[in-house]
């Protein structure tokens, strides 16, 4: 594990004392300290599996969201250039159609697009990549193919897809998580409504 997944469960300690509290925080953050450089992948998965097991007993459903896609938005920020790259992109067209027409063409790699009027779907395929991945982010790198992890993790990408359109549409973004790879999809589906 680098200095960037660490940085990443640091995040998300530091979001849950945000949005739950300092004891809320030593919960769920259990076991983290003996994460470090040369943790396996595996144990790293496992114990983000627990952690959001742990989040989903003592945290109310919607401040775990909040939890969650904070840390998305984090990410969004550590993985600006996709985001710029995508602003980049919105601006070499005239209007809004034209962007999305070059985009339903050829989307951003690993992800799919689908738009019906001022709505969007967006779904991820992170298996379409090789090697083939559960999800886009490293730290579930080493969750099995057997192993499902809670829908609460997923908030994440909510929050990173929320960022991400926010940011190419200049403007308020609705997203909802509709399907995760990392609970049995075989894409993760994200509305975006604008």
């Amino acid at each position: 594990m680098g200095k960037k997944e660490l940085g990443i469960i640091r995040a998300f300690g530091e979001n849950v004392e945000r949005f739950a509290g300092k004891s809320v925080r030593a919960k769920i953050m259990a076991g983290s300290e003996k994460l470090d450089a040369k943790s396996e992948p595996a144990e790293i998965a496992f114990w983000m599996k627990e952690a959001m097991d742990r989040l989903d007993k003592l945290v109310p459903k919607a401040k775990r969201a909040d939890i969650r896609k904070a840390c998305g938005r984090g990410c969004a920020e550590v993985n600006k250039g996709t985001i710029e790259r995508a602003k980049d992109k919105r601006r070499k067209f005239p209007g809004l159609e034209d962007y999305f027409a070059a985009e339903l063409r050829k989307p951003l790699t690993g992800t799919r697009l689908l738009k019906e009027g001022n709505a969007l779907t967006w779904l991820f395929t992170p298996r379409s990549f090789n090697p083939p991945m559960r999800c886009f982010c490293g730290l579930m790198k080493g969750l099995p193919e057997d192993e499902d992890i809670s829908k609460t993790y997923c908030f994440c990408s909510q929050g990173f897809v929320e960022r991400y359109w926010e940011s190419v549409l200049d403007k308020p973004v609705r997203v909802e998580l509709l399907e995760s790879c990392l609970t049995g999809a075989k894409e993760c589906k994200f509305s975006v409504r604008f």
